[in-house]
Formats: structure tokens, C-alpha cells, sequence
């Protein structure tokens, strides 16, 4: 897997993943992530998963991310994940995030992840992306995003992976995504990944991802 500039298209038949900026293949300041065969784009019954802007696939100025089978959108019942704008599945304008199984959404005790607005299964308009198991949807209101087994919430030594907002976790009003082991938070010493805005760690309003140890957030000026 190379990460390229805008050189050039997967040349010599390899494949790529591109995160470009303005200066790059996405011109006009949008960034969009591709990965492409040797002979394009998903061509020849290949997987592919593509952020495009507006003057690409993603038309109007709406972004998408599809995982495709040779044969479509989840043909012969394999998953997909897929973020549309509200021409396609996310009807109303709202945006979403499904991992299906062949038979439908999360049926059979099958895990999902969604993005759900104030008019689904997130109430109140906080947004979240929750992995389900087959008992139902983060029963007690929190806004958060989790790994479960299907047993529940990370038993049994399990990871797992969670996004809180000001009241949960992320006290200060301040956001993370944080890898977890079955004791809680980075104990231990282990590692955690968090995603921070432009009023936390990345400074000058840039979005970044560090890899944190057990003692706290971005400790050592990282």
C-alpha cells in the first residue's frame, strides 16, 4: 500500500491509498482517500473505498464512502459501509454509516454501525456511531461510539473503541476517540489512540491522530 502524490494513478499496476490535500490530486482544497487497482478505479470486479467532493463522483457537493463487491452495492450478501448524502439512502438529508450483513440491517444477532441524526436512534440531535449487538442500541442515552462483543460492552478482555462528548468521558467539552482494554481507560500502560479538534491538541485548527500512553492525553508535548 503507497501513499501518493499527484504524480500519477496507481502506475505500474499497484495499489494505492491517497489522502491529498489542495496541492494534490484533489484540487480546490478538498481531500479525498482512494484505493485503486492497476487498471483504475474498482475495475475488474475490485474492492474500493473512495471520499470524493464535490467535483468528483460525489456530485453537489456531497461526500460518500463505499465499500463495493465485482458486483455492486452489497450484491450476494456481502457488507458494505457507505456515508450518503440525502439523494441515496439517507433520505431527509441526513447522513449515515451501515455495515449490513446478506440478510438486512444487524438481523440474526449481527453487529451494525450507524450514524443516526435526531430523527433515528440518536434523539436530541447528538450524532453517534455505535456497533450493535443483536440486544439492542446503547441502551441508557449516551452519545458514544463502541466495540461490543456479544456478551456486551468489551467482557471478557475485549477491546474496544469509544467517541464521548462534554458529559461522558471527554470532560472539558472536548473530543477523543480512545482504545480501551477490559480494565478501562489505557491502564496498564497501554496504548490509546485520540482524535482531537483544533481547541485540544492540534493547535492552529489542524485535526490530527496521536498514539497516547497511560498517563493522559498528548503528554511530553505530543
Amino acid at each position: 500500500m503507497l501513499v501518493l502524490d499527484n504524480r500519477g494513478v496507481c502506475e505500474g499496476g499497484e495499489f494505492r491509498m491517497s489522502w491529498l490535500d489542495e496541492r494534490g490530486v484533489c484540487e480546490g482544497g478538498k481531500s479525498r482517500m482512494v484505493m485503486l487497482d492497476e487498471r483504475g478505479v474498482c475495475e475488474g470486479g475490485k474492492l474500493r473505498m473512495i471520499i470524493l467532493d464535490e467535483r468528483g463522483v460525489c456530485e453537489e457537493g456531497k461526500s460518500r464512502m463505499v465499500m463495493l463487491d465485482e458486483k455492486g452495492l452489497c450484491e450476494g450478501g456481502k457488507s458494505r459501509m457507505i456515508i450518503l448524502d440525502e439523494r441515496g439512502v439517507c433520505e431527509g438529508g441526513k447522513s449515515r454509516m451501515i455495515i449490513l450483513d446478506e440478510r438486512g440491517v444487524c438481523e440474526g444477532g449481527k453487529s451494525r454501525m450507524i450514524i443516526l441524526d435526531e430523527r433515528g436512534v440518536c434523539e436530541g440531535g447528538k450524532s453517534r456511531m455505535i456497533i450493535l449487538d443483536e440486544r439492542g442500541v446503547c441502551e441508557g442515552g449516551k452519545s458514544r461510539m463502541v466495540m461490543l462483543d456479544e456478551k456486551g460492552l468489551c467482557e471478557g478482555g475485549k477491546s474496544r473503541m469509544v467517541m464521548l462528548d462534554e458529559k461522558g468521558l471527554c470532560e472539558g467539552g472536548k473530543s477523543r476517540m480512545v482504545m480501551l482494554d477490559e480494565k478501562g481507560l489505557c491502564e496498564g500502560g497501554k496504548s490509546r489512540k485520540s482524535l482531537l479538534n483544533e481547541s485540544g491538541v492540534c493547535e492552529g485548527g489542524k485535526s490530527r491522530m496521536f498514539v497516547l500512553d497511560e498517563r493522559g492525553v498528548y503528554e511530553r508535548g505530543e
